[in-house]
C-alpha cells in the first residue's frame, strides 16, 4: 500500500512533474460551491481510506510511494498530451 495518506495537491505536483506540464492553479472552495451548489461537497470532501481487507490479505503493493506509482502510469500511458 502506499506509505501514509497522500495528499491531492501532492497527486497533482507528482503528474505534472512527470508530463512536464504545470500544475493547474487550484480553485477557491467558494467558487466550486458556486458553481456546483450542493455537489461541491463531493468535490471538497476528504476521506482516509485504508484497505484493511486488502492489508489483511497479505497483498503486497508494486508501488508505495506516489513518486514511483506516478513514474508507472506515466510510463505505461505514454499518451499524455505531448
Amino acid at each position: 500500500m502506499l506509505a501514509g495518506a497522500t495528499r491531492n495537491a501532492e497527486v497533482v505536483a507528482e503528474l505534472a512533474a512527470a508530463v512536464h506540464r504545470p500544475a493547474v492553479l487550484p480553485v477557491p472552495a467558494w467558487a466550486l460551491r458556486l458553481v456546483l451548489g450542493d455537489f461541491s461537497s463531493e468535490v471538497l470532501g476528504s476521506v482516509r481510506a485504508v484497505p484493511d481487507a486488502l492489508q489483511g490479505s497479505g497483498f503486497h503493493a508494486d508501488h508505495t510511494d506516489i513518486a514511483t506509482a506516478v513514474a508507472w502510469v506515466t510510463r505505461e500511458h505514454p499518451h499524455h498530451g505531448r
